[in-house]
């Protein structure tokens, strides 16, 4: 979505999907853990590499400023345990291109032609790297 052509609502509904939603299930896994008396959790976000830097592509600013909000918010949540006497832990992931069955959606041939053209990590390697023992 590009800044200059993007609409309120359009902010709102991406932000809310995917940066407030974020923020509500870390609440509540840190309300739920603390209720359980679970002092060794861990909250794990997955979020994109254009968090950490803005892509050239105009199409992704706005998505790598949410991404930046959630790394940042998570850098929050990884410190609050310190203050709340706590050793949850919180952690950020930020995979390069990961092939995803949501870049079809949105645009099918594009995402054919990119994941064709190079070498992309799969849901499964994210996921493998998070339940490493």
């Amino acid at each position: 979505m590009f800044v200059s052509e993007g609409t309120v609502e359009e902010w709102r509904h991406m932000c809310d999907m995917n940066f407030v939603a974020l923020c509500l299930c870390a609440k509540l896994a840190v309300q739920s853990m603390r209720k359980l008396n679970v002092d060794d959790g861990h909250i794990i976000n997955i979020n994109s590499i254009s968090g950490h830097r803005v892509p050239p592509t105009r199409v992704v600013h706005f998505y790598s400023g949410k991404e930046f909000a959630v790394g940042a918010i998570t850098e929050g949540l990884r410190r609050e345990p310190r203050d709340l006497k706590s050793h949850i832990r919180a952690t950020k992931i930020r995979p390069g291109l990961v092939e995803t069955e949501m870049a079809y959606v949105v645009d099918p041939e594009r995402a054919k032609t990119l994941y064709c053209s190079i070498k992309t990590l799969q849901a499964d390697d994210i996921a493998d790297a998070i339940i490493f023992p």
